[in-house]
């Protein structure tokens, strides 16, 4: 796993099928080898070792929610949220899994239950910048520009860091006409 936490997802690859075979119901290396796939947008290839992953461990949340990733990333969005609503039923402090879910309500064009799934997230930690930003592209593109720029600058004071953060900022600024601020 140092190779995925480093970003080298290729050689990661190549590692989690060495470990697949020499071990075929090594549950982990299947369900890292999916993760790695989606990581490099290989979306569509990574859904086939999760599966296998599930059959062998269908308990690990995780498995579920990487199932979820890959299936929204080739735009099966409703069943990524069942994948989702698995995971979250496994283990409903998977933050990421409220997130992803919340990502594929939006993308389906159901921003209101997106806000939900967001909302969910800063109930249980308050610190998930990534919620206040998908709340502040949504009302951004609703129109609502201060609540938007609320909810960017609540993420951005939990992570000065977060270049994402800033250009979301200087985005819904601009749509306000606050140039001089962008």
């Amino acid at each position: 796993n140092i190779l995925f936490d480093e970003e080298k997802y290729e050689e990661a690859i190549e590692l989690y099928d060495k470990a697949i075979k020499a071990n075929k119901n090594n549950a982990t290396a299947y369900g890292n080898k999916g993760a790695a796939l989606i990581a490099i947008d290989r979306c569509q290839e990574a859904i086939e070792p999760i599966e296998h992953a599930l059959k062998l461990s269908p308990e690990v949340a995780e498995f579920h929610l990487n199932k979820g990733d890959a299936l929204s990333g080739v735009g099966k969005y409703q069943e990524a949220i069942e994948s989702f609503d698995k995971a979250i039923e496994l283990d409903e402090e998977l933050l990421d899994a409220y997130n992803s879910k919340g990502a594929a309500y939006y993308y389906m064009d159901k921003p209101e239950e997106a806000i939900i799934q967001f909302d969910r997230i800063l109930e249980k930690d308050t610190s998930y910048v990534n919620a206040y930003l998908w709340k502040a592209q949504i009302f951004m593109e609703q129109e609502k520009y201060q609540v938007a720029l609320d909810a960017c600058e609540r993420g951005i004071s939990r992570s000065k860091k977060n270049p994402e953060g800033y250009s979301k900022k200087a985005q819904i600024l601009s749509k306000m006409k606050k140039y001089d601020e962008a």
